[in-house]
């Protein structure tokens, strides 16, 4: 048997502080409830150790499991359903299992199966005592958890632990341990302490010495995070400011967040598609080259000690601190700052510091080559002169990073055979391939077993891994809003709405799973960074909006043409909306579709601050005819909508198209994965947009007057008689 500290320290590699915590409070009578699986009632929640594994049978098939770790079994023991599924040979055998109270259970059938991690290389060959049915469904009711903070970057060894269901097999005390033997905890725990011992190198945080009982200090928890990703710091230590005190309060509740000086996140996204050659950098360790202010630092104070060896000693971190509610506030007015001090300077590198920076990323960029170098040097200048290094350089023009060293380069020239012809960078949150210039998506989406139950909870944490910023899958997008939106309209039994955790209907989960299994399809496209034509001398935006019962949106189009005379028309952005669950009417939802299109206009010309031709194209012959009419002739809802999109589209041209040239009517109906892939008519438009403008649909009113009369302002008469 393995001593208590021993668990406890196996434990801590493999699951998140609160299910340790869970696991090492356990009292005798709690773990005894628990056991015997009592009728009546504990007085608190039990976890057992649970872990989702897979089970291989002799012709090599995987079949997903939920494993029981039972540090106080002898034995490994499988369920008689998942046995049957693995199609394995089985061994007549006579034993008897004893459990609680001296109960014997007769096992005539053993079996011999591969269990594999699904978080590591690990695998093992067990045998397993075959039981009709393990345990029970575990927990025995589903937890809560809505109000539980996990750490990040913590991989649970069984994602859905407090969600009651099946357990499958039970891995006993050999297996147990030897589960847990593996390198990753080793990597974990050196990389930890790698980093806290380069933070006091640095300076970025120092040991208290002497007594300072006078001094008062808030103690910041903290935790590893790893990211394999990342070619730079794979591992590195988050500080929890938002942990409450003795006092009930956090070191966050206390601070004020700052106004929000930078840029939004599709502002930049935007800008640097419109630019032939484009610059991306990473500032390193961006927060802890801003120290705070002596007299605050004992607020940031933590405890660590470099090894199990040394006591504990108390440290103060020395500069702002990331997890600290002001943090991106004073980091981004300390570049604003650097600007205000060495703009003379560098005034090229102005602009690309104020307007081209979220947080540590710079993504910047221009239209020549020679402008390019200007630019690298004069932003590399101004942020070393105020202490910030940049590194991992990157652009689509490789003669603009001449002279930045290597080291600095985020793709480095391989001394090798390099396995990868396009290799990638991130930044933002999106992936750019720089050799050939296009994004590209990296979504993780995460699998769903084939007899898994379906939750809401589920669901959406699925949607919420589609990171699309400007749009780029806004039709696929639309289908899972739509899915979303359905989703909160389930009610259970009691005609309440659904629970988190509660099943969905069957035939919502078998649409879900089609769905789903299309997912990974997202991250075969490749898209064009650089949506204008090289050297063009003429760019057009082209606006589409429609609507359906289920959505409306819009998408913008890029018409650019060179001297030559070749056009070039992509897809820029595009967002859609969920149609209300109050019904309204379809020439109601399209001027909503017309107005969010007009929005989305707006957004692009404030950040690209372009100054061209802009045309809308709409279907619905009445929404087109409110638009082009005053609105006071409307009613009240009519009226408004159609005042903010004159206001915002004063000086555009607005058509009529048919419904089948409609590269919006994707966007407001919603198509799946496998549709948008190779789909040109989403992403270039209308073919004939390529084409001269007189080839383009002529607009023709043919909508009866009644049709639009329906919106028009009543007003009451009324006359006195003398």
């Amino acid at each position: 048997m393995a001593t208590t500290d021993r668990l406890e320290e196996l434990l801590s590699r493999f699951w998140s502080i609160e299910e340790v915590e869970l696991i090492n409070n356990f009292s005798p009578e709690e773990s005894r409830c628990e056991a015997m699986f009592a009728t009546h009632q504990c007085s608190s929640k039990v976890l057992l150790a649970t872990a989702a594994v897979i089970v291989q049978d002799d012709d090599g098939n995987r079949i997903p499991a939920r494993a029981l770790l039972d540090s106080g079994s002898e034995s490994n023991f499988i369920s008689e359903r998942l046995s049957q599924r693995l199609k394995i040979t089985r061994r007549i055998v006579d034993i008897s299992v004893l459990g609680i109270g001296q109960a014997a259970t007769k096992v005539k059938q053993q079996v011999s199966a591969m269990v594999r991690s699904r978080l590591s290389e690990y695998s093992r060959q067990m045998n397993f005592l075959v039981l009709p049915k393990v345990t029970v469904n575990l927990p025995t009711t589903t937890i809560n958890t809505s109000g539980w903070t996990l750490p990040e970057g913590i991989e649970l060894a069984d994602p859905s632990f407090c969600i009651s269901s099946g357990v499958d097999i039970v891995l006993g005390i050999e297996a147990f341990f030897d589960f847990f033997e593996m390198d990753y905890p080793r990597t974990l725990t050196y990389g930890n302490s790698t980093f806290m011992e380069k933070n006091v190198q640095l300076g970025h945080m120092r040991k208290v010495e002497g007594a300072q009982g006078s001094i008062k200090r808030c103690f910041l928890p903290h935790h590893p995070v790893v990211k394999e990703a990342s070619t730079t710091t794979k591992v590195r230590v988050v500080f929890d400011a938002s942990c409450k005190t003795s006092t009930g309060l956090s070191l966050n509740d206390a601070l004020l967040v700052g106004p929000v000086l930078q840029q939004d996140l599709r502002s930049i996204i935007l800008r640097c598609c419109t630019k032939q050659i484009i610059l991306v950098a990473d500032v390193e360790k961006m927060f802890r080259q801003i120290f705070v202010i002596s007299i605050d630092r004992p607020l940031q104070s933590i405890f660590w000690r470099p090894s199990p060896s040394e006591e504990v000693g108390i440290y103060e971190l020395n500069t702002v601190t990331y997890g600290t509610k002001p943090a991106p506030f004073l980091a981004t007015r300390t570049l604003n700052q650097l600007v205000m001090d060495e703009g003379d300077r560098y005034p090229l590198a102005v602009a690309a510091v104020t307007e081209d920076t979220y947080m540590d990323d710079v993504i910047t960029g221009c239209d020549t080559l020679e402008e390019a170098k200007k630019l690298q040097i004069q932003l590399d200048g101004m942020m070393s002169s105020g202490g910030f290094q940049l590194r991992k350089w990157a652009s689509n023009c490789a003669g603009v990073l001449h002279g930045v060293p290597e080291e600095n380069l985020a793709i480095r020239a391989s001394e090798g055979i390099n396995l990868d012809p396009d290799p990638s960078v991130k930044a933002l949150g999106l992936t750019w391939l720089p050799n050939s210039d296009v994004f590209r998506f990296q979504f993780d989406i995460p699998p769903i077993n084939p007899d898994e139950v379906l939750t809401k909870r589920r669901v959406l944490s699925i949607i919420a891994t589609l990171f699309d910023p400007l749009g780029f899958i806004g039709a696929t997008i639309t289908a899972a809003k739509v899915f979303m939106q359905i989703l909160w309209t389930l009610e259970d039994e009691d005609g309440k709405r659904l629970h988190w955790d509660k099943p969905i209907p069957s035939t919502v989960g078998e649409s879900w799973r089609k769905f789903h299994i299309q997912l990974p399809i997202l991250n075969d496209i490749r898209i064009d960074r650089c949506v204008i034509i090289p050297q063009a001398m003429q760019i057009e935006i082209h606006c589409f909006s429609d609507a359906s019962m289920k959505a409306y949106g819009g998408c913008l189009y890029i018409r650019s043409q060179d001297q030559d005379g070749n056009v070039k028309v992509q897809l820029l952005t595009s967002k859609s909306k969920v149609a209300p669950l109050k019904s309204q009417s379809i020439p109601r939802l399209e001027l909503c579709g017309a107005l969010l299109a007009a929005q989305v206009l707006e957004k692009v010309l404030q950040a690209t601050k372009l100054t061209v031709r802009t045309t809308f194209w709409v279907d619905s012959t009445c929404a087109l005819r409110w638009i082009q009419a005053s609105p006071s002739n409307w009613s009240v809802f009519v009226a408004n909508r159609v005042a903010k999109i004159q206001a915002i589209t004063e000086g555009c041209e607005w058509r009529h198209i048919a419904g089948a040239d409609n590269p919006a009517d994707l966007v407001s109906r919603g198509i799946g994965p496998k549709d948008i892939l190779n789909n040109n008519f989403w992403w270039h438009g209308p073919s004939w947009l390529a084409q001269d403008r007189n080839t383009w649909p002529i607009s023709v009113d043919t909508l009866p007057e009644e049709e639009y009369e329906d919106e028009k302002r009543r007003t009451a008469v009324v006359s006195f008689s003398g």
